[in-house]
């Protein structure tokens, strides 16, 4: 009876536990399976170092980010988000703009989920940008705040990329999206013994 417990924790897997026997240990890890709102935002204090380096974490959810544009590196600064081309520094900007090359951000999401919009800053009679999912346009977005509904996988690709105008300050994107799970070390060899016992008793 005492092995069959072991066996049945081990593989034991509902929607918001699962339990993992490794090595004489039983592993816990939280699924969590129910979506929620996150909200990316780029103006953020203490955020520069995270988004300039291409990985975001917000409530379990990491954005990842790159810059296609040639030359071009990520830049955020307390007033918004954008692309600077680094070949001459002539474009030393929180926009992503045209004005020494035409910008855009590449982004993804660690989960699945569904994109509901975006804000953006620096917004000008004219301004727009294309959003692409990957390769295809799928929007024009312009304004301060953009709704938009999309569904992706964790292996979608969009971009944002300049299209008219001065260009635009991306200041968030908001999405409804799984956390990613966390894993817990609950009991070590002796309590899993200890709860086969119990339950040997019990029947």
């Amino acid at each position: 009876m005492r092995g069959c417990f072991a066996s049945y924790l081990c593989m034991s897997n509902s929607p918001r536990l699962m339990m993992v026997c490794c090595g004489g240990l039983l592993l816990v890890s939280s699924t969590m399976t129910s979506a929620a709102i996150v909200s990316f935002d780029f103006r953020a204090a203490g955020k520069e170092a995270e988004i300039e380096s291409g990985s975001y974490l917000v409530d379990g959810v990491t954005i990842s980010l790159s810059t296609p544009t040639l030359n071009g590196v990520l830049n955020r600064t307390s007033s918004g988000f954008g692309v600077n081309i680094t070949s001459d520094g002539s474009d030393d900007s929180d926009t992503i703009d045209g004005d020494a090359g035409s910008e855009s951000i590449r982004f993804s999401f660690s989960s699945a989920g569904s994109i509901s919009g975006f804000t953006f800053g620096a917004v000008t009679t004219g301004d727009s940008m294309i959003l692409r999912k990957n390769g295809l346009q799928i929007a024009t977005v312009s304004g301060s705040s953009f709704s938009y509904s999309d569904s992706f996988t964790a292996t979608d690709q969009y971009v944002l990329e300049h299209n008219s105008g001065n260009g635009l300050s991306w200041n968030s994107v908001t999405v409804n999206a799984v956390p990613e799970p966390s894993s817990s070390l609950l009991l070590g060899f002796g309590g899993l013994v200890g709860l086969s016992r119990r339950k040997r008793d019990a029947s």
